[in-house]
């Protein structure tokens, strides 16, 4: 029997650093934007790199990971609730040749209880990760579009 679980994170910190290292696995360029992936004990970092000539206007949280093992598929976000496209911190400006790191730490997040049985949000053990980031909307805005994916990368979770 596979279980799914979707899981809603916050994270409070994205920022243009860190910087991915040669461990980073990259997807496959959409436009000017492309999705790495890097995994540092526990913790997850998604980059969002601009490999245009020019700043690009992204939406700032919108990444998701797919946690994979026998019989288990868990779902992480990088944000919980909605999106506000009419409000200017829901953006960053990437500069070109510049990333967006958005690290989520697995480890905390797995061992967060929840249900009325006690359980654990994430079970131990080894986990295969990718990750995705969807900006794609309904109403066409002045910032960069489309989907992008990365990975996979292995994690271990305590």
């Amino acid at each position: 029997m596979r279980r799914h679980l979707i899981v809603g994170l916050v994270t409070a910190c994205s920022s243009a650093r860190p910087a991915p290292t040669s461990a980073a696995v990259w997807g496959t360029p959409e436009k000017t934007m492309v999705l790495g992936l890097e995994a540092n004990g526990e913790t997850v970092t998604a980059f969002l790199k601009n490999r245009g000539a020019q700043p690009q206007r992204v939406i700032a949280k919108g990444v998701q990971l797919k946690l994979e093992r026998a019989g288990w598929v868990v779902e992480v976000f990088d944000h919980s609730g909605p999106t506000h496209l009419d409000r200017d911190e829901s953006f960053v400006a990437i500069p070109p040749g510049d990333q967006l790191a958005i690290p989520i730490d697995l480890g905390t997040r797995a061992r967060q209880i929840v249900g009325t049985g006690g359980g654990r949000a994430i079970d131990p053990g080894t986990y295969t990760v990718t990750a995705s980031y969807n900006a794609t909307t309904a109403a066409a805005g002045a910032w960069w579009s489309g989907v992008l994916e990365a990975g996979p990368v292995t994690v271990q979770i305590r």
